[in-house]
């Protein structure tokens, strides 16, 4: 390890100058930080907190909401959906994991897409924690960091990051998702040419009146989502949203992404 530390040392610095170069308007401005000191909480007071209510109001907050809670054994684990590559998304979850953080003690995040030991905080022992905010706020900015990565730089939360995924059923996947990749193009195409000639089916076979309902559909559509739409339809129904919890998710979720 001392061997290649040198090395390493004059990449990561590198890197954080030719960031900071290019990019020096960019300023670290949500002020993620622990805001007080690490209580550590037993499993008996985080269940309270589920089961009573406290959780939502008080940690999540307008950052998540809780599906379910099921008590288990003698650990506990937060698991957490998230909208990839969505930078509102990617703040929310960075902002659930720094309460929980903070409020319970918890460090050990489990993350997608890696294995082994993850964590960038490393990173970190070059260049000050301003510099690190900036390089994470950039990068989240422009989708190739995560929430738990740009929290883990941009705080001094001691977070550590340990990929969940097989290592050789991972690979195995992306082998996978190059082959396909390889043919979207042509794939794309059949595609584009099935939808012609269904188009012109639908103008031999359709009558004028329900051509025209189609069209004014589809103008809706572009406008807004499918979601939305069926919010929309239930309302004016005079339907109970209750009755529809599926829905009443999806709906917080995209609030939550934006």
């Amino acid at each position: 390890m001392a061997a290649n530390s040198k090395p390493i040392r004059f990449i990561a610095l590198l890197l954080a100058a030719l960031m900071l170069g290019e990019y020096p308007a960019y300023v670290f401005a949500d002020g993620i930080r622990p805001s007080g000191p690490n209580e550590t909480f037993s499993l008996s007071s985080i269940a309270d907190d589920l089961t009573q209510g406290r959780f939502q109001k008080s940690l999540l907050s307008g950052n998540g909401t809780v599906k379910r809670f099921v008590p288990a054994g003698p650990k506990f684990v937060f698991l957490i959906e998230d909208p990839h590559a969505n930078l509102g998304g990617q703040k929310n979850l960075a902002e659930l994991i720094r309460r929980i953080s903070t409020r319970y003690g918890i460090h050990e995040v489990f993350v997608e897409g890696g294995f082994g030991d993850v964590t960038p905080a490393p990173l970190k022992e070059i260049g000050s924690q301003e510099i690190w905010s900036q390089i994470a706020e950039h990068e989240l900015m422009r989708g190739n960091i995560s929430g738990e990565e740009y929290l883990s730089l941009a705080s001094s939360l001691p977070l550590r990051l340990t990929g969940a995924e097989d290592a050789d059923l991972y690979c195995r996947g992306v082998e996978l998702y190059r082959d396909v990749y390889r043919s979207r193009e042509n794939d794309l195409k059949r595609i584009h040419r099935m939808r012609q000639v269904v188009q012109r089916l639908k103008n031999v076979i359709y009558s004028k009146e329900l051509l025209e309902f189609e069209n004014s559909l589809d103008a809706v559509n572009a406008k807004s989502s499918p979601i939305q739409e069926a919010e929309i339809l239930i309302r004016m129904l005079q339907g109970d949203m209750t009755r529809y919890p599926a829905l009443s998710e999806m709906l917080q979720i995209q609030q939550f992404e934006s």
